[in-house]
């Protein structure tokens, strides 16, 4: 009994740390097929794309400017994604973003005061990083491969 319970705990572990699911329900390695379908769920539409970039946007969604998807381009699995939030006048967007990301990755996070960014280090291999852009027009969180 003790042997299925480590066995289990261990399976249970891997999952996790292959799925990496983050913002808008996207992780890591989904396919193009499951991404453009949680897109369409959540009423984002296909503004452009190429062979391993899709952008999305959706005009009723006063906070996202828009969803970029990076795709492995043999593969074609998703390895990153980028979301561009407008900064809006009545809310505090960095506030609220953040308050977002801690609940889905915990508040071990670091604060990098010459970046000024945020990152989550998920494990080995993924790390979500989130800021300003250099004009502070838009916030910004990135799904990416750990630098």
């Amino acid at each position: 009994m003790k042997k299925i319970l480590i066995l289990c705990l261990f399976a249970f572990s891997i999952l996790l740390l292959h799925a990496q699911t983050g913002l808008f329900e996207l992780s890591f390695e989904d396919d193009v097929e499951t991404c453009v379908q949680i897109m369409a769920e959540r009423g984002f539409q296909l503004e452009e794309g190429d062979d391993n970039s899709l952008i999305y946007t959706n005009a009723d969604n006063d906070l996202v400017e828009y969803i970029e998807l990076i795709f492995d381009e043999e593969d074609l699995y998703l390895i990153g994604w980028t979301i561009c939030y407008n900064d809006v006048d009545y809310e505090d967007i960095e506030e609220l973003v953040i308050d977002t990301m801690i609940g889905y990755h915990g508040e071990d996070y670091s604060w990098d005061v010459a970046l000024e960014i945020y990152t989550w280090q998920l494990n080995d291999t993924y790390m979500v990083t989130a800021g300003w852009d250099s004009g502070y027009y838009n916030f910004w969180v990135e799904y990416s491969y750990s630098w």
